[in-house]
């Protein structure tokens, strides 16, 4: 199975963008793929039969981000707030700016 699937999709009344979005952990033989938003709220994209997004409260992040196989983030990146704030190995959407 491919990587994520671009999709931008409106669930209750907040916008989803996986473009824009931090791949955290993903299990692509299954089709399961953890986001975090730059607002920081987290998402998961599935694919089955109609692919779908659900958002995810911190605490059902962090749980499908340990179950999954394969880690795009470390976890500090991946929960900034949960592990003490952003750091010096925490990606912001202002690195790369000059």
């Amino acid at each position: 199975m491919a990587g994520p699937k671009n999709m931008d999709v409106v669930v209750d009344g907040e916008r989803y963008r996986t473009a824009l979005a931090r791949l955290l952990a993903s299990d692509e033989e299954n089709g399961v793929f953890l986001f975090r938003a730059h607002s920081s709220g987290y998402f998961v994209q599935r694919h089955a039969e109609r692919d779908e997004i659900r958002a995810l409260s911190a605490g059902e992040a962090r749980n499908l981000y340990e179950a999954l196989p394969e880690k795009h983030q470390g976890i500090v990146n991946a929960f900034p707030r949960e592990m003490g704030g952003v750091g010096f190995d925490t990606e912001t959407p202002y690195d790369g700016l000059a």
